[in-house]
C-alpha cells in the first residue's frame, strides 16, 4: 500500500468545491512538531528532513516580499521575477499547497506551480520566470494554465511535458480565484498529482527522480498577486489506494468487479469516502 507509514498522519476534510476526487487531510499535531524539531526525520535512503513545517525558501523573485514566518508571499510589483521555493525538500505524499490571496487582473496568465530538483540554494541570480527559464533544465516540472513544462522524463515517454490538457487550468479565474487552494503532491513511486481545494485533479507525470532532493516550486506570475502557504498536509490513504488500483483496473471497468457499491463509487469518483 502506498505511503502507509503516513497513515497516522491523516484525518478528515470537507472541499469547497467540486472536482474529481477527494483529499482528507489535517493539520500536524504539536507532538509531531516537537518530535520533528529535537532532529532529523529520515525519508528516502540517508536524506533527512528538519522542520515541522515547510515555509517559503528566504530566496526568492526580487519583486516577491515576504511575512507571516515566511507563509506570505506578495510580488510587489510588475507581472515577473515573482518565483518561490519550499524551504526544504518535500517528503512522499506531502502536498505543497497554497491559497490565492490577491488577483491584479491587469495582466494576463496566472500563478504556476510544480515541483523541481534544481536546488535553490544555487540558483543565483534567479531569472524572471520559471518557464521557460528554469523548465529548460532537467528537474523542474511547472504547471501552467493546463499545460505541463518540463524536460520529459522517464520511464514513459509518452506522457512527453509541454503536451495541453490536463484536467486543471491554472489560468481559468472562475476556478482559480481568491480564497482557492492548489497543490502538488508526489508518490513513493514518482507520479506527481494536482490538486483543487484539496481534490486530487489526476496524475500529472510519473518517472520523477525521487532519489534526488524534491522542492516545491511556485511562479507568482500574471495576474496572481499574493499567495499563502497551506500548513503541510498528507492524502489519505484512502486516495491512494484508489490511485493505486487505477493504475491496473480502467475507471469504466471498476463496475464489473466484486466490491460494495458504495466502494464502487469512490473508486469511480461519485462518492466521497
Amino acid at each position: 500500500v502506498l505511503c502507509k507509514h503516513h497513515a497516522h498522519h491523516m484525518g478528515a476534510s470537507q472541499s469547497r468545491r467540486r472536482t474529481s476526487g477527494s483529499l482528507d487531510v489535517r493539520r500536524s499535531t504539536s507532538a509531531q512538531v516537537s518530535e520533528e524539531r529535537t532532529g532529523p526525520t529520515p525519508s528516502l535512503g540517508s536524506r533527512a528532513f528538519l522542520g515541522a513545517q515547510v515555509r517559503f525558501h528566504t530566496l526568492h523573485g526580487k519583486n516577491i516580499e515576504l511575512s507571516e514566518d515566511d507563509r506570505y508571499a506578495v510580488r510587489s510589483r510588475s507581472f515577473k521575477h515573482g518565483l518561490l521555493f519550499s524551504n526544504r525538500p518535500l517528503r512522499p505524499c506531502e502536498l505543497f499547497e497554497i491559497e490565492i490571496v490577491e488577483l491584479e487582473r491587469v495582466w494576463a496568465g496566472s500563478v504556476r506551480l510544480g515541483l523541481t530538483t534544481l536546488e535553490p540554494g544555487i540558483l543565483q541570480p534567479l531569472p524572471p520566470y520559471a518557464i521557460p527559464n528554469l523548465t529548460q533544465q532537467p528537474g523542474c516540472y511547472v504547471l501552467a494554465g493546463s499545460a505541463m513544462h518540463g524536460v520529459a522524463m522517464a520511464p514513459n515517454p509518452e506522457m512527453a511535458w509541454g503536451n495541453e490538457g490536463y484536467s486543471l487550468n491554472l489560468d481559468d479565474t472562475a476556478v482559480v480565484n481568491e480564497e482557492c487552494r492548489i497543490g502538488v503532491v508526489y508518490d513513493v513511486g514518482g507520479r506527481m498529482f494536482y490538486t483543487l481545494n484539496g481534490q486530487i485533479q489526476g496524475e500529472a507525470q510519473e518517472g520523477l527522480p525521487i532519489e534526488k532532493d524534491i522542492y516545491g516550486i511556485v511562479d507568482v506570475y500574471g495576474q496572481t498577486k499574493a499567495i499563502r502557504l497551506v500548513d503541510m498536509k498528507m492524502p489519505s490513504l484512502q486516495e491512494w489506494c484508489r490511485l493505486a488500483l487505477l493504475r491496473f483496473v480502467d475507471q469504466t471497468d471498476v463496475v464489473k468487479l466484486p466490491l460494495p457499491v458504495r466502494l464502487k463509487k469512490y473508486l469511480r469518483y461519485e462518492e466521497s469516502w
